[in-house]
């Protein structure tokens, strides 16, 4: 017999990202880190802090821009904990994300 995974319970952590386009700075971009699939990216760009992920169209999309790296890393971190959930709700492998470590941490 087979047994399901049940998904888990998401608890909210902080406020949910709006995102908007992303709009270059006139910076160079890097991204520091990307989470499983690609699907989040933790980046910097003139001393700013932000999450990038694929747009549904051509692109990508950003949270709002900071100075403050902790909280852009716990917001990176609750995203890619979020989906990892994901991932576990459809009986999928995840590669770890040493970020989540850091960010739980402190």
């Amino acid at each position: 017999m087979t047994r399901t995974r049940q998904p888990q319970a998401v608890k909210q952590e902080g406020p949910t990202p709006e995102w908007e386009p992303y709009t270059s700075h006139g910076a160079i971009l890097r991204v520091r880190h990307t989470s499983c699939c690609g699907r989040y990216e933790l980046a910097s760009e003139g001393g700013e802090f932000f999450v990038l992920r694929p747009a549904d169209r051509r692109g990508h999309e950003q949270t709002s821009r900071g100075r403050a790296y902790r909280d852009v890393i716990q917001m990176y971190a609750a995203l890619v904990r979020k989906h990892h959930l994901d991932h576990t709700s459809r009986g999928e492998w995840y590669e770890a994300d040493p970020y989540v470590n850091q960010a739980e941490a402190g």
